[in-house]
């Protein structure tokens, strides 16, 4: 139920998790794209030394577009995650005819996904990563034709596992696993499980990895530095004994994939100031010549790889996110002013707003990003003033910041963030120095996206959940004792929304309960902070949507809370009267909206939106000969 919520709520994701990406048509392509036929564009290498033409084509657009699978060896088929279930699916690039290989049911009925894909190079069986809904990753394998899927891996110390690519004699898996505070690059195989680490990268994550096509050594990228963005392409022989460091230039260099022919790797690069595609011959894992650039201009690229003929298959992510500031009247649900974007564009991926308790401040996130798979590490808290728009921003060396929370005080922000050895927990960082530090560590299966401070600053509020359960822990500052206000077991749960009362005497948060669609109801919760009986409010009924950021009005009398339908309306806010009453809806509309923060005015509210939106495309033509290397 949580991770339908998250969906909902959130759209791509991009790491662990949901990275379903909806797409855009782009200039005469409409046409095309609605006929179910690929836009096509010519381009030339830029190179002095070869003038291989290449011919990129869009092979898939729509809402249902997702970049976490692989290109079957003939390149006819496409895996991806079908995000309106969380199923594993293929689809027919030529005719658009989409098959689902797993079946786990609606988001109702089961919290489990699937994530990255490969398909086998005889094209028979996919491996892929599943979620099962309770905070462990699992390696799968199954027929592509169809059949019950085989457990291949489980630990249930791992944050995350990704698959990059199968041997080219199908007996081992290359993937990625994230547990506690490593990272490695392991060899697993197929036929009983067992796990080789072919490469210990500690805090580091690799953007992709691919074998070599004769199966000798394994091309990769990580990170150069921990204060650094930028990236190099590493080889590895698969016995562990050999490294050469392939691609090394300032800024970001990630690999797409090594090409069929054995001769040659294809990377992703900055180096000019946009991303480009570029190539590096190679022979016996090293380079043989300078690289060249194929393809210029694909910000955001997200590698997914190549077909048996040469052909390379990548996404486009065309997603956006901002911060808009509107104000509207809560008695009357009329709109004042219109939403209008508060950034002056500098660079994207804004989100999480929030008033400072005097309201002269608005705080929110940019992330930075190459788009695709490749993010800036460190993210930016940016502090915007209401007076004169001057912003003032503190960029921390932090990943997978969720929420802020302004201290009563003005003085410190909260939110939960991961820091650079994978340890998830809630910190704080002061807004003069910016300085930061860590309030709480979540433990191995736990996850918790929301807090809150006590109007008096002593008592934070958070919800945890853990296993089957849910809890809201109120944590004493001073001291760090906690204590837990309220639990909720399956079918039972606690949303990501909670909101604490004005005089800090309640707290309000939305529940869900049952197991199938056709039953789970949701329901609005107010209950005293110093514990007792819950009191529901209001009731949402079977399938009817879900919640997302919930407050109270400044005077305490009314909460504000965003919805999401299920049947496709876009989301709205609802302001729901504590004295009695029907929640009424306000005449607020911005496209993707995702998160609110209201004014302590009352007025004034500022709204998270974006879009999540993508393509998937094919450069052929840009390798010597057929590129096959047969």
């Amino acid at each position: 139920m949580s991770k339908r919520f998250a969906i909902l709520v959130l759209g791509v994701v991009a790491l662990a998790g949901c990275n379903s990406e909806a797409s855009r048509s782009v200039g005469g392509g409409d046409v095309l794209a609605a006929a179910g036929i690929p836009g096509a564009v010519a381009s030339t290498a830029l190179s002095e030394q070869d003038s291989t033409p290449l011919v990129a084509r869009r092979v898939w657009a729509g809402p249902d577009v997702d970049m976490l699978g692989a290109p079957s060896p003939d390149g006819r088929q496409l895996t991806f995650v079908d995000w309106s279930t969380g199923d594993l699916a293929v689809r027919d690039l030529s005719t658009g005819a989409v098959k689902h290989l797993t079946d786990k049911g609606s988001w109702s009925e089961s919290e489990e996904f699937a994530e990255a894909s490969v398909i086998s190079p005889d094209g028979r069986r996919v491996a892929y990563a599943w979620y099962d809904g309770l905070w462990t990753y699992e390696l799968r394998i199954m027929d592509i034709e169809g059949s019950a899927p085989r457990i291949l891996f489980r630990d249930e110390t791992l944050g995350y596992l990704e698959p990059y690519d199968w041997s080219p004699d199908g007996s081992q898996l290359l993937a990625f696993l994230s547990g506690g505070e490593s990272t490695e690059l392991v060899l697993i195989s197929v036929s009983d499980g067992s796990v080789r680490v072919a490469k210990s990268l500690g805090w580091r994550h690799p953007a992709n990895a691919d074998f070599s096509p004769d199966g000798r050594f394994i091309v990769y990228d990580r990170e150069v530095d921990p204060d650094s963005r930028d990236r190099d392409v590493y080889v590895i022989s698969t016995d562990g004994g050999h490294e050469v460091l392939l691609v090394e230039d300032p800024g970001v260099d990630y690999v797409l994939g090594w090409a069929p022919d054995g001769k040659h790797i294809l990377f992703a690069s900055d180096r000019t100031g946009t991303l480009g595609a570029w190539m590096v011959p190679v022979a016996d894992g090293e380079a043989t010549g300078p690289s060249k650039l194929i393809r210029p201009d694909i910000w955001g690229l997200y590698p997914i790889g190549f077909a048996r003929n040469g052909s390379y298959y990548h996404g486009v992510s065309l997603s956006t996110a901002d911060v808009h500031v509107a104000a509207l009247d809560l008695d009357t649900g009329e709109l004042l002013a219109a939403p209008a974007p508060v950034s002056d564009r500098r660079f994207g991926n804004r989100g999480s707003p929030e008033w400072s308790p005097d309201g002269r401040y608005l705080a929110y996130f940019q992330r930075g990003s190459m788009g695709g798979r490749i993010r800036d590490h460190r993210t930016t808290i940016s502090i915007r003033s209401v007076e004169n728009g001057e912003t003032r921003d503190i960029t921390l060396n932090l990943e997978n910041l969720r929420m802020i929370r302004w201290s009563p005080d003005g003085g410190h922000l909260l939110f939960w963030a991961s820091d650079r050895e994978r340890r998830r927990g809630l910190f704080q960082v002061d807004v003069q120095t910016g300085e930061f530090e860590a309030s709480l560590h979540l433990e191995d299966g736990q996850a918790a996206w929301w807090a809150e401070w006590s109007p008096d600053g002593k008592t934070i509020y958070y919800r945890v959940n853990e296993g089957d359960e849910g809890r809201i822990i109120a944590r004493h500052v001073a001291n760090g004792r906690e204590r837990v206000l309220y639990r909720l077991t399956l079918p039972r749960g606690i949303t990501w929304s909670v909101d604490t009362s004005p005089d800090g005497q309640q707290l309000a948060w939305f529940e869900y309960d049952g197991e199938h669609a056709d039953s789970v109801v949701i329901r609005l919760m107010v209950a005293p902070t110093a514990g007792g009986a819950p009191q529901e409010v209001h009731r949402h009924g079977p399938d009817e949507g879900f919640p997302g950021s919930l407050m109270w009005s400044p005077d305490g009398q009314k909460l504000i809370y965003l919805f999401f339908f299920m049947d496709g309306s876009p989301p709205s806010v609802w302001s729901l009267p504590l004295r009695g009453g029907a929640p009424e809806k306000l005449n607020l509309t911005v496209q993707g909206m995702s998160a609110l923060s209201l004014h302590p005015d009352g007025r004034r509210i500022a709204i998270g939106a974006g879009q999540s939106e993508g393509e998937i495309w094919v450069m052929e033509g840009f390798l010597p000969g057929d590129g096959r290397g047969e």
